[in-house]
């Protein structure tokens, strides 16, 4: 009797003290998170915009009133290459709702050239309200080219639409907003004073705000489409012996392709479902919560 005892004792000792299997409960994850970078393609209005010159040196302070602006020095279409941007961003809530967001996002802006614009203010120490002629043969352009950029940084917000049970389309809404510093490739001239090609990384600022759909496939790849709108205010856009400023509105649509991917290895957004009768309902936020049809939801997940 006692060495039956003695043997149930020691096997009850080995089953208590072996490995146990890994098992995982979306409940007790103490950290969920998701990384993504997308490519894509900018179709924004052309702007309006009154430029002021200001030239210490020359007595120059004056305005270019309602200039029309142009994303080609030649008139013409924009370059959809010179127009892509980056977005690489990081949900970091629980439910991977919210992200942080930055985007590079490359501009250009000319003013179009041949137009009637009001020069108004003062004009080698002149004071003046005229109309003139602003034409590259009259020696005077305003390029801010290819190269320049927007860079910004953006909250976004994530609202969950639909899932459908086998997890392989979804759709989110989207909404962004953020600020960030401006970037120009500035070649500019006034009758016949030009100023060297030259980049500044202290031209001004903008903010942005945009709303959108996003549509995932097989959980990792998306394609979003967002109406964008981006406040630029420039300050230090340099000229010859001076600097400009101006201020102007981007109206865009944006199409981005991309990629996202977990940053932890239980993450339910990421799980492969499957079709069944019963069980969980189908909604559009997914649980992680996924069992065997008729099992209890609430139990621990084994192979996650």
């Amino acid at each position: 009797m006692d060495k039956k005892i003695g043997l149930i004792f020691l096997l009850t000792v080995l089953v208590a003290t072996r490995p146990a299997q890994a098992q995982v409960s979306v409940w007790q994850e103490s950290h969920r998170g998701a990384i993504y970078v997308s490519l894509g393609n900018n179709i924004y209005s052309e702007p309006t915009s009154t430029v002021h010159v200001y030239q210490q040196l020359l007595n120059n302070s004056y305005d270019l009133v309602n200039a029309k602006g142009s994303s080609s020095s030649t008139g013409g279409g924009p370059n959809v290459a010179n127009n892509l941007n980056i977005n690489v961003g990081y949900f970091f809530n629980y439910n991977q709702t919210w992200a942080i967001e930055a985007v590079y996002n490359p501009f250009s802006y000319y003013i179009a050239d041949n137009q009637h614009l009001t020069l108004k203010g003062a004009y080698n120490g002149v004071q003046v309200d005229t109309n003139i002629i602003y034409s590259s043969q009259s020696g005077s352009h305003y390029f801010i080219n290819s190269g320049s950029t927007l860079l910004q940084f953006n909250l976004v917000r994530r609202v969950p639409v639909y899932r459908n049970k086998i997890r392989n389309i979804s759709v989110d809404l989207y909404g962004k907003a953020g600020v960030g510093p401006v970037f120009v490739h500035a070649d500019n001239a006034t009758y016949k004073t030009e100023s060297a090609s030259v980049f500044s990384t202290s031209a001004g600022w903008d903010a942005d705000v945009s709303a959108g759909v996003k549509v995932t496939v097989l959980r990792h790849y998306f394609v979003e489409v967002l109406k964008k709108y981006t406040l630029v205010k420039l300050t230090g856009v340099p000229m010859y012996e001076g600097v400009a400023t101006q201020q102007f509105a981007l109206n865009s649509i944006n199409v981005n392709l991309g990629v996202f991917l977990p940053t932890t290895k239980f993450n339910p957004l990421f799980r492969k479902g499957f079709k069944r009768k019963r069980g969980l309902p189908n909604g559009p936020e997914p649980r992680g919560d996924l069992t065997p049809e008729g099992a209890d939801p609430m139990q621990q997940v084994e192979n996650y």
